[in-house]
């Protein structure tokens, strides 16, 4: 296939109106099946010439790398900067660009013996980090229909207005690495930094950003990321999150449609709790998975594919690492948590209590969590009683895994420090409750085995399960202290966090 001719055919995949560069992956003839096109693509502005990169190789290691590049500045039959590398290559570096990179989009379609296959997604990069910026190209994509794309928001620090950033799923947003692109959420509001709206049945994909709320002594919560109306093979990766203090990244949505994968991500920073005046609040998450509430009996699904995974990330100081409500289900494993709020629980699962419906399932497992022996404190992370109290962190965690609703398991945790209760088990509300029972959502099928505490001067043991709620619950009919008979993980690392 000549050059023009191959332009040709190429011209009928994707049609923008402003710059274009189609990136062509040439496969061997003997190629067996449709081609896959590189994935992940990114933009690194870091040299003197930019280089467009791909985080996930193409199908066949045979194959080379071609590139075209036109522009809306020249003729239709004008091409410049053509050139190869080979497919097994993780960039081509774009030397000799008439104009500058911001003004370009990329895409890579690559071509076997079998066919042409679909174009990967494609990718921009924005001119600067502004909120004003980012909301051009957000508003341009949109009208333009275009999805399967990815809006690289380039090195920087920007101060953007939380609840003024909604974006439809199929829109993608990277930065150009949590060290060099940075949000800072400028207004102190009880708003989403950003929010996806899913509800087109389209991926949200987050990676590469950090993002933070102005640091100051709190007036309201302060929400980060919000993956809203049941997200489907969602990915957020890479990313810094610090200081949202209601919580740094929320999950919302019908819980057996709803599913993605939370990975290598560091969380840091999330407390707000006001007793002192109305309205009053106990918030402050890492991570929170919200249910739709659905009513009556719902089934009990774990080792699956399809849920909420949050895997291999870094969490320190929050109330709760994790918190999940409202019909919600979720795998909590392979991450590290650093002295969390020392009087509280780092992973949690509400019961029936403020939701219409409480936690449905969790599965919390290989996790390591750490306790340094002496406690600290953080001059921005207080209770707000009128005091502005200081919250310590570390030193002796009241519990580590606090289960109040909602079946699972819970297994080859390690604790390392002094925790009081290393599993924590009870009934929302369970105090106050007169019913007989059972209650609405209450532990009925917890299997937990394998924990470990090892102790400051390095003893390690079993680790306890503490029944909080027994007149609710029992061992061997509620909970029991084995393995669960018939349960397999998912496998390590989920599938979505290893291609694109």
């Amino acid at each position: 296939m000549n050059l023009i001719g191959g332009l040709i055919n190429f011209s009928r995949l994707v049609v923008y109106r402003y710059l274009t560069v189609v990136f062509t992956v040439l496969f061997a003839a003997l190629a067996s099946a449709a081609s896959k096109p590189p994935g992940g693509l990114s933009i690194d502005t870091s040299g003197v010439d930019p280089v467009l990169r791909w985080e996930f190789p193409g199908s066949d290691p045979n194959g080379m790398v071609r590139y075209v590049l036109k522009t809306r500045h020249a003729s239709q039959s004008s091409f410049v900067n053509q050139g190869s590398v080979p497919s097994t290559a993780t960039g081509y570096k774009l030397s000799g660009l008439k104009y500058p990179v911001s003004e370009y989009k990329f895409l890579l379609v690559s071509e076997g013996g079998s066919g042409t296959s679909a174009p990967s997604e494609s990718i921009e990069i924005l001119p600067n980090c502004s909120q004003s910026a980012f909301g051009l190209a957000l508003t341009k994509n949109i009208q333009l229909g275009i999805v399967n794309h990815t809006i690289q928001i380039p090195r920087g620090t920007c101060s953007w207005q939380a609840g003024k950033t909604t974006i439809p799923g199929g829109l993608y947003i990277k930065g150009s690495g949590k060290s060099y692109t940075k949000i800072i959420s400028s207004i102190d509001s009880s708003k989403n930094l950003i929010t996806y709206d899913c509800a087109n049945g389209r991926r949200a994909i987050i990676s590469d950003i950090s993002f933070a709320r102005l640091t100051s002594l709190p007036t309201s919560p302060a929400y980060g990321l919000k993956l809203n109306n049941s997200c489907q093979k969602f990915h957020v990766y890479r990313n810094s999150f610090s200081y949202f203090l209601g919580a740094s990244l929320t999950v919302s949505g019908d819980s057996y449609v709803q599913y993605g994968v939370i990975n290598q991500n560091e969380f840091k920073n999330a407390f707000f709790v006001n007793s002192f005046t109305p309205p009053y609040y106990s918030l402050g998450y890492g991570v929170l998975v919200y249910g739709n509430g659905a009513t009556g009996t719902t089934p009990l699904i774990l080792g699956a594919e399809k849920n909420v995974y949050v895997e291999n990330n870094t969490f320190s100081h929050h109330r709760h690492s994790i918190a999940s409500n409202n019909g919600s289900r979720y795998v909590f494993r392979y991450n590290t948590i650093i002295d969390n709020a020392s009087n509280y629980i780092a992973m949690d699962a509400h019961g029936k209590g403020s939701a219409p419906r409480g936690s449905r399932s969790y599965e919390i497992y290989e996790n390591t969590i750490k306790i340094s022996p002496v406690s600290t404190t953080d001059k921005y992370l207080v209770i707000l009683d009128g005091k502005n109290t200081p919250v310590e962190f570390g030193g002796n965690q009241f519990a580590g895994a606090g289960i109040r609703g909602g079946d699972g398991v819970i297994f080859n945790n390690k604790f390392l420090g002094t925790v009081s209760n290393p599993i924590y088990l009870t009934v929302e509300s369970c105090s106050s409750l007169t019913s007989t029972g059972p209650i609405p959502d209450q532990i009925t099928s917890a299997y937990i085995w394998g924990n470990t505490v090892t102790s400051n001067s390095g003893v390690t043991g079993s680790a306890k399960v503490t029944n909080a709620c027994t007149k609710y619950l029992q061992q061997n009919k509620h909970y029991f202290l084995t393995t669960r008979p018939g349960y397999v993980p998912y496998p390590y690392p989920h599938g979505l966090a290893k291609t694109y």
